[in-house]
């Protein structure tokens, strides 16, 4: 990402949205196809997706408990890898997902995604950048403006 700017901020903000919606939704296919070999009997691809460690930036709590609704598994850790096990002795009990993965909760049904959580994430980044944190900075210019927007953004979420 470039330096971000009062003219490339928004442009900035929009192709950040974008690329991380690709990514829920990429990994979203990425859960049919595991599920879907899970139903096979064959549980590599959903211990694959939870020993990823690039993905930081995502609920693994969330995937791990939208995995554990549509297969009759249970997560353990064996030597430090995470593992799917069956809780059956025999056969595979699979549920069709009717929700993406960042849609659902531990009670099967999509739940609201509240704004506010996410608001506060991009409050605390811009505050980051603004203190010269992180990879991203504001320009000298910029920080006052920046700080009176994050005045503003913490008005709206108080």
């Amino acid at each position: 990402m470039t330096k971000v700017t009062s003219k490339n901020f928004s442009t900035n903000l929009a192709a950040v949205a974008t690329a991380f919606g690709s990514v829920r939704d990429n990994l979203n296919l990425l859960l049919l196809f595991a599920l879907g070999q899970y139903s096979k009997g064959n549980f590599t691809y959903i211990t694959e997706i939870v020993n990823l460690k690039t993905l930081k930036g995502l609920s693994m709590n969330g995937i791990v408990i939208f995995i554990c609704a549509h297969a009759d598994v249970k997560l353990e850790k064996v030597d430090g890898v995470y593992k799917f096990v069956s809780k059956r002795t025999r056969g595979f009990k699979y549920v069709a997902p009717t929700t993406t993965w960042y849609e659902h909760n531990n009670d099967g049904e999509a739940k609201v995604i509240v704004p506010v959580t996410a608001l506060n994430a991009f409050i605390k980044r811009l505050e980051g950048a603004i203190g010269g944190e992180g990879k991203t900075t504001v320009a000298k210019k910029d920080i006052k403006s920046g700080k009176v927007m994050v005045t503003k953004l913490k008005a709206l979420v108080a």
